[in-house]
């Protein structure tokens, strides 16, 4: 029997599932990082006004405002990628043509919707 072709389509295919996993263990919710973040700042509030001006100036940092914006990418592409995979679920979208073009869209739309609501969030903040 011989192997399946290995495609540039497939190859994406392949990346986006194992780069939604890693979101999903790193950063979504049930990961680790972010629930560590939360755990942070709700101990920060707990403990007073000085070690919640800590937590703030971490994030309010541009060290701080990276991560968060990752994690905001992270949570927006595990979104689209479940997407992805609902319509998956239904039968559509499984030729390597549809598999590639779903692929593509989700990289793109969760960066594009990271971005606008980023921005979105600064302009009704008033900026940096």
């Amino acid at each position: 029997m011989r192997a399946p072709a290995v495609t540039p389509a497939s190859r994406l295919w392949t990346g986006c599932r194992i780069g939604l996993r890693l979101l999903g263990l790193l950063g979504v919710g049930y990961g680790l990082v972010a629930p560590a973040l939360l755990a942070w700042w709700l101990v920060a509030i707990s403990l007073g006004p000085e070690p919640y001006a800590q937590v703030s100036g971490f994030f309010g940092s541009i060290a701080g405002r990276t991560l968060l914006f990752l994690f905001s990418w992270a949570l927006i592409h595990h979104m689209l990628g479940g997407i992805r995979h609902l319509i998956w679920d239904t039968g559509r979208g499984l030729d390597l043509k549809s598999v590639d073009f779903l692929s593509w869209l989700t990289i793109i739309l969760s960066l594009t919707a990271t971005v606008a609501v980023w921005a979105i969030g600064l302009a009704l903040r008033g900026g940096w």
